[in-house]
């Protein structure tokens, strides 16, 4: 059996998973094996794959397909390494990523994962940014400081960017019964139970970004069931500041979502958040929801509509 095993989830994307598996196989690591997991609907990626040959690389085909959770936990109850990860199909590893995370999850016992920094791209292939700013590996024991991490969007790595120890596929499952879209941040926050993780800080992936991905959808209840989970099973409370931004975030995507689709908002709902949003010294938000309210109000009044009616019908009129 192999040091690692590399499990590269895909669904439905046999363009995008080429180039993962790409990724996966040019690694400056010998002992691994990789692990197509087709959880597609259709047969194209199978066709696709069909002529792939690789030492290193085993095909499944997960027939019918699964829920999304449910594969994940699929995958889990296949680890034999000692050392695995969950790819996923619309990403990049760089060809470092495996042996630098070996070499700072093998650095300390009491380490069961370790997270990679990514670079941001776009899905033409531009690149938008950096995940994790920090400039140094950052070492996480306590739940309550990877809530923070995540609630303020900065300082966590990319989910597909984790490798594990094989006690986290024995011990622990993901579950979205609880809070949903973002059962993955109760999976790591799960994992602190049986030891550290360790954030790196060193760009060892690409991390794609799509106009349609799911992760880049707003889910107001999703987000304010983690709100909830995290003032039951951790320290931090509704009042205090990372949460309090996390939750006038969320406020704020939601009406931006609406004001966007031209949906009506109530301005009495529009100044009350507005209101907290100035209480809470998130000056940043309030200028934002401020220009995209007047935006809004500007293109359903539309004071120049009548006056551009008018002209066309008196150019129509010219011309005929």
């Amino acid at each position: 059996m192999a040091k690692i095993q590399v499990f590269i989830a895909t669904y439905n994307r046999p363009h995008l998973v080429v180039r993962a598996l790409a990724s996966a196989v040019s690694q400056d690591f010998d002992d691994y094996e990789v692990v197509i997991s087709d959880n597609s609907t259709d047969d194209e990626t199978e066709r696709i794959l069909a002529g792939y040959h690789h030492p290193k690389v085993n095909y499944i085909r997960r027939n019918p397909s699964l829920l999304g959770v449910d594969h994940f936990n699929t995958i889990l109850n296949e680890v034999r390494a000692d050392y695995f990860t969950v790819f996923h199909d619309d990403d990049e590893m760089h060809s470092n990523f495996l042996k630098v995370l070996f070499r700072k999850i093998s650095s300390d016992s009491n380490i069961v994962a370790v997270g990679a920094n990514a670079t941001i791209k776009t899905s033409s292939g531009r690149k938008k940014g950096i995940f994790n700013p920090c400039k140094q590996d950052q070492l996480v024991r306590k739940k309550d400081d990877l809530v923070v991490k995540y609630l303020e969007g900065k300082g966590y790595a990319p989910f597909p960017g984790y490798l594990y120890k094989r006690i986290i596929a024995e011990k622990v499952r993901i579950d979205d019964s609880k809070i949903g879209k973002y059962a993955d941040v109760l999976f790591l926050l799960s994992l602190l139970s049986f030891g550290k993780i360790l954030l790196v800080h060193e760009e060892l992936m690409n991390y794609y970004v799509h106009p349609g991905q799911d992760s880049q959808k707003n889910d107001f209840l999703s987000k304010m069931n983690l709100v909830y989970y995290v003032a039951r099973e951790t320290k931090l409370r509704m009042h205090d500041a990372p949460v309090r931004k996390y939750r006038l975030t969320n406020l704020y995507d939601e009406i931006y979502i609406s004001l966007n689709a031209r949906n009506y908002v109530s301005p009495k709902r529009c100044f009350l958040i507005l209101f907290l949003m100035l209480k809470n010294g998130q000056h940043e938000l309030f200028l934002k929801m401020l220009f995209h309210y007047f935006v809004y109000i500007l293109k359903k009044l539309n004071p120049f509509k009548n006056v551009i009616k008018d002209l066309k019908l008196r150019n129509g009129h010219v011309a005929s």
